[in-house]
C-alpha cells in the first residue's frame, strides 16, 4: 500500500506564505549549532549577566551586588576550612550543630549569655548572624542579602537566643530564637521567631518558659538583655518612622531649593 510521504511543511506569516523542508532522519550537529550549549555565557555579545571559568567576579552587575557574592563567597570558604579542620562537624565555639562551622572574629558578635544551658549572642554583622542564625528560616540570615539585618540592626536589638539542653529545646519546640524589640518600645515590648520563623509577641516566650518550669532563666535572659539595650544606647536611636520622616523631608528641600 502506497503512503503519501511528508516532505515539507507549509505556513504563512507576515513575510507571506513559506515552505520548508522536512527531515526526519538524524542530522549531524554543526559547531554553530551547539554554540548555545557549548559556548560559556560570557562570550555572549549581549549577556546581561556573564560568567567564566577563569572569571571571579561576574561581569555587568551592580557593585551592590558584587559585593554580596563576594561576601558570601568568603562566607563559604571559611565554612569549607573550618570542615577540612574539623571534619567531626563540632564547633569550637558551641560544641555542636548549633551554629554555622566557620568562624568570626570576636568583634563581629557579642555573647551576652554563655552557660551550659544557653547562647544569648547579639550579632553585629552578616556573617555573624548567618553564623548564629544557622538552620533558622529568619529573613536576617539570607546569605546573599543583608537588607533584613541591617534594618533590624538600625532600628532595633536582635539578640539570638540558642538552646543548648536537649530537654529545654524538646519542651520549647524550637532550638532557636530571635528577640527583637525595637528603638521606642518599652521594656517588656516586642517580637519572638522560632527556627521556622513563626511571629509571635515577647509575653508569648515568657509564657512557654513558665509553662515548663523556667521563668526564673526567662527572667535572667530578659534582664541580660535589656541590660545591653539600654547599655548601649539602643533608645535613644531613631525610629524607623522617625528616619523615613527625616529622609522625606530632606529630599523635599532638595527638590524645592
Amino acid at each position: 500500500m502506497n503512503k503519501k510521504r511528508i516532505s515539507e511543511a507549509t505556513g504563512s506569516g507576515s513575510s507571506g506564505h513559506f515552505k520548508v523542508p522536512l527531515v526526519l532522519a538524524p542530522q549531524d550537529w554543526k559547531k554553530d549549532v551547539l554554540a548555545p550549549f557549548t559556548t560559556p555565557v560570557s562570550k555572549y555579545l549581549n549577556a546581561d549577566l556573564a560568567y567564566d571559568d577563569d572569571v571571579k567576579q561576574p561581569l555587568n552587575v551592580s557593585n551592590k551586588l558584587a559585593a554580596k557574592i563576594e561576601k558570601q563567597t568568603k562566607i563559604a570558604a571559611k565554612k569549607g576550612d573550618n570542615d577540612k579542620k574539623n571534619p567531626s562537624g563540632q564547633n569550637d565555639d558551641d560544641g555542636g550543630n548549633l551554629n554555622e562551622h566557620f568562624k568570626v572574629n570576636k568583634n563581629e558578635y557579642a555573647k551576652i549569655i554563655d552557660n551550659d544551658k544557653y547562647i544569648l549572642v547579639v550579632p553585629l554583622t552578616h556573617e555573624a548572624s548567618c553564623k548564629y542564625g544557622a538552620n533558622t528560616k529568619w529573613c536576617t540570615t539570607k546569605k546573599l542579602d543583608d537588607e533584613d539585618f541591617v534594618k533590624h540592626s538600625e532600628f532595633g536589638l536582635l539578640a539570638y537566643l540558642i538552646i543548648k539542653d536537649p530537654l529545654i529545646i524538646k519542651k520549647l519546640g524550637s532550638p532557636k530564637f530571635a528577640i527583637f524589640r525595637e528603638n521606642f518600645e518599652k521594656k517588656g515590648e516586642g517580637m519572638v521567631y522560632d527556627e521556622m520563623n513563626k511571629e509571635y509577641n515577647l509575653p508569648w516566650l515568657e509564657y512557654m518558659f513558665e509553662k515548663i518550669g523556667k521563668l526564673s532563666d526567662y527572667n535572667y535572659i530578659m534582664e541580660k538583655y535589656n541590660q545591653y539595650f539600654y547599655e548601649n544606647g539602643i533608645d535613644k536611636r531613631d525610629s524607623m518612622l522617625e528616619q523615613l520622616i527625616r529622609k522625606t523631608l530632606r529630599n523635599f528641600v532638595k527638590n524645592t531649593l
